[in-house]
């Protein structure tokens, strides 16, 4: 009989993560919205899972993938506008976590702390007026109509974020070219539907404004005209 161990056995494994993030002493106020990611301790570019922040600064976050049964080890990064935090324990120590391989599914709560910045991106990294509106015209651009019905939508976000969670290389998730599918490609995704939803909402207004106009000069054309 062989006797050994399974070093690096591999196992698909699901697990929910819930609890409150609160601004704790750093100067950031929760207000909803905030993108919470699960990243890899080591490497916080690595992005397992990315959720939105309620206006409580509660969350609830699912994961499943295919990890090491001798656990990954794990932690939360938060952005806020142009800022990424780390996520800390109550005692300020970097907020970490293994995700084990267990055979089912299970929920652990945790919650945690605004830490330290880890990263501030500059204005034109996140600036929806950095937007070249030429690019999509008002339009679903044609590659990131991930569902194919037309339009760019919330579903289209979501299947994003989906490519993340599975750890796709898909390029074509790869929104802003940089060789990886991560959580900057869900926020260049957001970045470009409220573009679309912005130039739409534009158009609309402007849509009176040139029929009063056609309709002006129509009359001014009459009356020449006329005399």
């Amino acid at each position: 009989m062989i006797f050994g161990s399974v070093a690096h056995a591999q196992i698909q494994v699901s697990a929910r993560y819930v609890g409150t993030v609160t601004a704790g002493d750093s100067d950031l106020t929760i207000s909803g919205g905030e993108t919470l990611s699960i990243v890899l301790q080591e490497d916080t570019s690595t992005v397992y899972a990315t959720t939105t922040l309620n206006a409580d600064g509660s969350y609830d976050v699912s994961l499943a993938q295919d990890i090491d049964f001798n656990g990954t080890v794990l932690t939360y990064i938060l952005r806020s506008g142009n800022t990424i935090y780390q996520i800390v324990t109550s005692n300020g120590g970097q907020f970490v976590f293994q995700y084990l391989g267990l055979p089912s599914g299970l929920t652990s709560p945790f919650d945690v702390v605004v830490g330290s910045v880890l990263q501030t991106l500059s204005s034109g990294d996140d600036s929806e007026d950095e937007i070249d509106l030429g690019v999509f015209n008002g339009i679903a651009p044609t590659g990131l109509d991930y569902d194919q019905d037309g339009v760019l939508d919330e579903q289209d976000i979501n299947l994003v974020k989906q490519a993340v969670v599975v750890g796709s290389t898909d390029s074509v998730y790869d929104l802003n070219l940089d060789g990886r599918v991560n959580i900057a490609d869900v926020i260049q995704m957001i970045r470009t539907y409220r573009e679309v939803q912005r130039f739409s909402r534009q158009q609309e207004a402007e849509i009176p404004d040139r029929t009063q106009a056609v309709r002006q000069e129509l009359q001014e054309r009459r009356s020449r005209a006329s005399q």
